[in-house]
């Protein structure tokens, strides 16, 4: 099969399409033919040697994949040859075949699109495992999103708005106003502002944002983590503006705040009966219709180099998908 190798840890040039055997499936292993996969910004950080699980190499990046299966091990129950899965693990996907844990596959509706199932879980799966699972998100809560245009953000403003909230998309330019808005955002500000701490203060009157779901990182984590309210709930979903802040912990303590990990990738490895009764509701919420997907392209898998260069380029709004 052809699948896309990881050689080294680096900036650029690291990667090369390789030929190799299709996987040995175990006992209670899936094998699937795969139709999307996904890409990720952690992939990027993964393929860099800058995220939190180093696989050893050589090794094929990508975390999921949606397919039909074509072999399944002797105590697999839960699906047949045949089934559209979506199936995830914490590598393999860039590649024609994909062998994952039975506990790691998600029978999907056939008449879901490929693209549509492989769209929901990362970004959805994060944004709900961040506002359910570790912010416990009320009805009628104020909700700040940082970073709002990536395709977790995005998520994050659609599932907040389905959970009740009153949701705040901060993005990088007013250009991206509109596309916060048409996925349920209230109100949205421009995060690079420097006055972004006064800013976020008087948009709350003063009282602060019960949650904020924080995928940038860097300088603006500390402004947003002042305008958390009384007793409120500050996620840490990740680091896409590139810098990992030192936070002054008298600022939880005068707040009494929480601040929160939120490692999707962590989640579905330690809980994975926990991560695929999300991605169950999350199915439910496309169904009818409460959620949708945003895809900005899809590549062929030959053009990985391209789709990462894309994925890392800021400007672009949604998720990057590719083919075998």
């Amino acid at each position: 099969m052809k699948a896309i190798h990881c050689v080294e840890y680096s900036e650029k040039d690291n990667l090369s399409v390789v030929d190799i055997p299709n996987p040995i499936v175990g006992d209670n292993q899936v094998l699937i033919d795969t139709k999307i996969s996904t890409l990720n910004y952690p992939d990027l950080l993964q393929m860099k040697g800058l995220y939190q699980v180093k696989p050893d190499l050589p090794y094929i990046p990508g975390t999921e994949v949606t397919g039909i299966v074509t072999e399944v091990g002797k105590n697999v129950t839960s699906v047949n040859i045949g089934d559209h899965v979506l199936g995830k693990d914490l590598t393999g996907g860039l590649a024609e075949q994909f062998c994952t844990e039975e506990i790691n596959c998600l029978k999907l509706p056939k008449d879901l699109p490929f693209d549509i199932g492989a769209s929901i879980t990362y970004s959805y799966g994060t944004a709900y495992y961040g506002l359910v699972d570790r912010g416990n998100l009320k009805p009628g809560e104020t909700l700040l999103v940082l970073g709002a245009t990536g395709s977790v953000g995005l998520a994050a403003i659609q599932l907040g708005k389905v959970l009740g909230a009153h949701v705040v998309a901060a993005t990088s330019t007013e250009d991206k106003f509109d596309i916060c808005k048409k996925n349920g955002a209230d109100e949205v500000i421009v995060y690079k502002q420097e006055n972004l701490k006064q800013d976020l203060k008087n948009m709350t009157k003063g009282k602060g944002f019960n949650v904020v779901f924080d995928t940038l990182g860097d300088q603006y984590t500390e402004a947003a983590l002042r305008a958390t309210a009384w007793k409120g709930r500050f996620l840490v979903v990740g680091f896409i503006a590139g810098g990992i802040p030192k936070i002054p912990l008298n600022l939880p303590l005068l707040k009494n705040c929480d601040i929160i990990g939120v490692f999707w990738g962590g989640f579905i490895n330690q809980e994975p009966e926990n991560a695929m009764k999300n991605a169950v509701k999350l199915l439910d919420l496309h169904k009818s219709k409460q959620i949708s997907p945003n895809i900005y392209k899809v590549f062929p898998l030959s053009d990985v180099e391209l789709a990462i260069k894309v994925l890392s380029d800021k400007s672009i709004i949604g998720r990057v998908l590719l083919v075998p």
